[in-house]
């Protein structure tokens, strides 16, 4: 969600969920002080500056926490409105929800999604019509509206493949209008840092006209990865769409990548402390994270019973 033009003034916030709200109020340069008894869980976030207004669900998360210790789940690739040869949309959907069911029931501190939430052509390789890619957009939203915990996401090549699905991902998932949508964040002395590895293709031909990691994203990277207060650094992408990240692996200091788009490995040989971890484990399995006092260690989980 964005208020586009609002650079200073005051702005009006309300967070809302089932059976609280609270009314807040930042000044530019953003900051909250959220009420001590303010009860925990996701709240949507209502903002308004007088005269514009936006909501985005689930946006914010008021939790207590105490130690250094978290964890972190990993999952990729759900592919939304993937079309089987006899037309079914629904099969990838029930599996998506099936995964969302025991990650509420695993309760990690939240949810790393590294891209191609859905599909954009179907088993002919053909675009997808405009309706089933509109309609594949709409169920990602609302089974990622299921979560208790929170989910960030990168964005894949299918997501944003074609005007039609860059105008359902805004219209459904949110981000930049043009553009990457890279961004950044601190978690216990752990950077993450969200590196949009989108791409662009002809409807009609399918040649690629642009892909992400590009020469701005890149320097962006590297000011990101450099700035002190932090002991590890993640790197979360969809995909290696320019082999320029393998490179980058050692100046940056990474402890990990987390990437999905394809089951074989990719950037081995880099210089990573933790790992280049593919999202793509076996079916009905995910990838945990666990950070606690500078170390990492990772573990792939089954779903299959839930």
């Amino acid at each position: 969600m964005t208020l586009d033009g609002v650079s200073d003034g005051r702005i009006e916030c309300l967070l809302r969920n089932a059976g609280h709200e609270c009314a807040l109020s930042w000044y530019a340069p953003f900051t909250w002080l959220l009420p001590a008894d303010l009860p925990k869980g996701l709240y949507d976030l209502h903002v308004s500056d007088g005269a514009r207004q936006g909501t985005a669900p689930n946006s914010v998360c008021v939790r207590r926490r105490t130690g250094s210790g978290f964890t972190v789940a990993h999952v990729t690739d759900p592919h939304l409105g993937s079309m089987t040869p006899d037309g079914d949309t629904t099969r990838n959907v029930q599996s998506a929800e099936r995964l969302v069911r025991y990650l509420n029931d695993l309760a990690p501190d939240f949810v790393c999604l590294t891209g191609d939430l859905i599909s954009r052509y179907g088993p002919d390789k053909a675009p997808l019509p405009a309706a089933v890619i509109h309609q594949a957009a709409r169920r990602a939203r609302e089974v990622l509206g299921q979560l208790r915990v929170p989910v960030f996401v990168t964005r894949g090549n299918h997501d944003v493949a074609f005007p039609a699905s860059r105008a359902a991902w805004l219209e459904y998932m949110g981000g930049p209008a043009a553009g990457p949508d890279d961004y950044t964040f601190d978690y216990n002395s752990v950077r993450f840092v969200f590196l949009d590895a989108f791409v662009h293709y002809d409807p009609d031909t399918g040649a690629v006209l642009r892909r992400g990691h590009t020469p701005q994203q890149i320097e962006w990277l590297r000011t990101c990865m450099a700035r002190p207060g932090v002991n590890q650094r993640v790197l979360v992408t969809h995909n290696d769409v320019r082999n320029r990240l393998t490179e980058l692996a050692t100046e940056l200091a990474l402890a990990a990548i987390l990437y999905g788009h394809t089951g074989r490995p990719r950037w081995e040989g880099s210089t990573v402390a933790e790992g280049t971890l593919n999202g793509h484990t076996p079916p009905h399995q995910c990838r945990l994270l666990r950070f606690d006092h500078g170390h990492m260690q990772t573990e792939v989980t089954n779903w299959r019973e839930v």
